[in-house]
């Protein structure tokens, strides 16, 4: 099992360069389109354009033909070392698992970071962001990225197993204390955040127990993907507004689960409100956040009141007409204004942090 480039076929290679050309027409659509625009979508025509691609892309490409296009983690990874001039720590688990160290993996104070990408893709822009957000935290604070398997090499539990096995390096074998610990996630790392919430509380039926001996500082997830239906309002009224759809999401959830049943820990959003209320013997706080323009926008917000039910320490933010996963797919610097979210993200971090520096 790997999450290396794959090597495509010839007709792998021809259907990939059709979408690429059927991409670049969408993006020229909007263009031509621009004068009857007016509010319709996302009022960043760069952006727009963006997304035009994005979508065609993400709709008609296999995983592995995308998975050819992005560079595997670690590589995006070794990139951001060489390029910000840090010295590269990866450290090999078992099941292909991977923890990638931003910052010194002796640090006292850390962030573990669990990427987006509908299980299919690779981590890629979040590194700017896990970069910003290291610049910004006290020298005690460190990020440990893991690099999961991606889907359809490897499916539902495996990425919870190995996201499991990391908690377990961190905290038994490494004696990290949980509560300097905090479980971040963009979209599908949100996903798998939740599953890891779940299992600490009831362990998964086919992966081992993991006992933490504190609640972890807390947990923050952006734009969480929390369930796989694509019936909610949000789906249609925020279509034209967002980077991601239906079609989209229905084709990552298809690579990742293969069939297998829905379950409180691979739709988290499904659990009633009782199935959270042991949370607080896991985690110290919860925030969750979401742009008022993406998709998810109305289940995120409907798992919001659900959870709060049995774990009133969270907290909410949504931002206006800001799109899915909008801290983590733009490069932003402590001064941009275009992306309420990660102000909100960074400023709840160095308070979460403050508690224990």
């Amino acid at each position: 099992m790997s999450s290396a480039t794959p090597h495509l076929s010839i007709f792998e290679y021809f259907s990939l360069s059709l979408v690429l050309v059927e991409s670049l027409w969408s993006a020229a659509l909007v263009l031509l389109k621009t004068p009857l625009r007016r509010d319709k979508g996302h009022r960043d025509l760069t952006t727009q354009i963006a997304f035009a691609k994005a979508k065609i892309q993400n709709e008609k490409l296999s995983a592995r033909q995308s998975q050819w296009l992005n560079p595997p983690t670690e590589e995006v990874y070794l990139k951001l070392a060489e390029a910000q001039r840090f010295p590269p720590n990866t450290v090999a688990l078992a099941h292909n698992t991977k923890a990638h160290w931003i910052g010194s993996s002796g640090a006292d104070s850390i962030m573990v970071f669990f990427h987006g990408g509908g299980y299919v893709k690779p981590a890629t822009t979040q590194l700017d962001l896990l970069w910003n957000i290291k610049k910004s935290m006290p020298q005690t604070f460190s990020i440990c990225l893991m690099s999961y398997t991606l889907a359809p090499s490897a499916q539902y539990p495996f990425q919870l197993r190995q996201a499991v096995l990391l908690l377990k390096y961190l905290i038994v074998d490494q004696g990290k204390d949980a509560k300097r610990m905090i479980l971040c996630g963009d979209s599908a790392g949100g996903n798998l955040i939740l599953g890891l919430l779940s299992h600490l509380q009831h362990p998964h039926p086919s992966i081992p127990a993991l006992t933490v001996p504190e609640p972890f500082l807390g947990a923050a997830l952006v734009s969480p993907w929390g369930e796989f239906s694509t019936s909610a309002p949000s789906f249609t009224r925020n279509e034209e507004n967002d980077s991601i759809n239906g079609a989209i999401l229905r084709r990552w959830a298809t690579y990742f689960m293969d069939g297998a049943p829905a379950d409180n820990y691979n739709q988290p959003f499904l659990a009633p409100g009782d199935w959270w209320k042991g949370l607080n013997g896991v985690i110290q706080a919860l925030l969750i956040t979401a742009g008022t323009d993406e998709v998810l926008l109305d289940g995120i917000a409907e798992f919001v009141t659900t959870i709060k039910t049995g774990f009133p320490s969270t907290t909410t933010f949504f931002a206006p007409r800001e799109f899915h996963d909008q801290p983590f797919m733009e490069s932003l610097d402590d001064n941009d204004e275009r992306c309420q979210q990660g102000k909100v993200l960074k400023a709840w971090l160095r308070a979460r942090m403050s508690l224990v520096s």
